[in-house]
């Protein structure tokens, strides 16, 4: 067990001063796990809880506690620049589990008359009503206060996610028409690629044509060369008879030159057809070797428009995916931002009772206060 000691119960000041009340357990005991509570009449100015500090309207930034000295007990109230208005009666008080311990130390301006004891304020039970509601007040504001920071973290979180669901949506946006351009320019390849095709069959038609007149050709040569064979099979045997006989008359002489020149010409058209012949299997085989590689050049470009038609629907599926993802999230963040303003509201609304509650019980105070003091008078 411990007590709660005050150095002085009376404290003088001059304004805007800075006044430490102070109080103290005893023995040395850590008040850090412990609720500590000022008041100034029954108004909690000051809320020490779960290691959370709350602080009452009109003393923010001026009212604190020691806190690295609660470790040793020391639970005095510092108050900055003090002015008139912060006369008056602080209590103390210290809670740990169902204990409670409290003292009382009042603050004078320097040249007021200090109240002599039996004139002092007394604590009644429904000032203890009245602090108690006061305190639990302070821990209203302070967890609307959280809310509303909570709100507000939510709210830029939402902003936060709107503008990167609108800078998706734009990116979406020319992503779109990157796949529209894509597409005309795959369209305008299918085009180019079904003009190559349609050049391809004209090609196909042609050496179909140079083929079948080259076997044709082929034909007329192998007739030459048959009648060619002939021939000199008949010269040949003319020969041999003209051997055998030794004599040749004038006429048969001529006749033997007419054959031997229709042989030459037969020879040389023989040649001729060759020729041809080699000149129209080059023009077949660079025909071929151009249809071999407009055929790979449609095969290559047929692939890239695959390629280029999987890509985009790739990408068209991963922006869907990103889309539904930032939906859900905004959809989500929306359901939050909704529980949070209606946790908010109901603590408003609450707060609004207690304020007006403790207004009421102010008052009925101040009254009751009017009524002794004209007693005591």
């Amino acid at each position: 067990m411990f007590i709660l000691i005050c150095r002085y119960n009376r404290v003088f000041a001059y304004p805007g001063d800075d006044v430490t009340l102070s109080s103290h357990l005893s023995p040395e005991t850590n008040a850090v796990s412990m609720e500590v509570r000022w008041f100034r009449g029954t108004e909690c100015i000051y809320l020490y809880k779960n290691g959370q500090a709350s602080v009452g309207k009109g003393y923010e930034g001026r009212a604190s506690l020691f806190t690295p000295e609660l470790k040793r007990g020391n639970v005095s109230l510092m108050l900055k620049s003090i002015a008139p208005m912060d006369t008056g009666t602080y209590n103390c008080q210290v809670l740990t589990g169902h204990n409670k311990v409290e003292k009382s130390i009042h603050l004078y301006m320097s040249g007021m008359e200090p109240l002599s004891p039996d004139r002092s304020p007394k604590l009644t039970e429904q000032g203890s009503v009245d602090m108690d509601k006061s305190v639990l007040i302070l821990e209203l504001k302070k967890l609307l206060q959280q809310r509303e920071n909570e709100l507000q973290d939510k709210t830029r979180e939402l902003e936060t996610t709107t503008e990167m669901l609108r800078t998706k949506s734009s990116l979406l946006l020319y992503t779109n028409v990157d796949l529209e351009n894509m597409s005309k320019l795959a369209n305008q390849k299918e085009e180019r690629l079904k003009s190559m095709v349609s050049e391809l069959e004209t090609c196909k038609r042609q050496l179909e044509r140079l083929g079948q007149k080259l076997q044709e050709n082929n034909a007329q040569v192998e007739e030459l060369r048959v009648v060619l064979q002939d021939k000199e099979r008949e010269l040949e045997e003319e020969k041999k008879h003209l051997g055998e006989e030794g004599l040749k008359n004038t006429a048969q002489d001529a006749a033997d030159t007419e054959e031997s020149v229709h042989l030459l010409e037969l020879k040389n058209l023989l040649q001729n057809k060759d020729k041809e012949l080699e000149d129209k299997t080059k023009q077949l085989e660079s025909a071929t070797g151009e249809l071999t590689r407009m055929t790979k050049l449609l095969h290559d470009r047929e692939t890239a428009v695959e390629n280029l038609a999987q890509e985009r629907e790739e990408h068209v599926k991963n922006m869907t995916g990103e889309m539904e993802l930032c939906l859900r999230e905004l959809e989500t963040l929306g359901q939050k931002l909704q529980e949070r303003n209606a946790q908010v509201e109901e603590l408003r609304v609450i707060l609004k009772d207690k304020e007006r509650e403790l207004e009421e019980e102010k008052k009925h105070q101040g009254e009751r206060e009017h009524v002794i003091t004209g007693e005591i008078t």
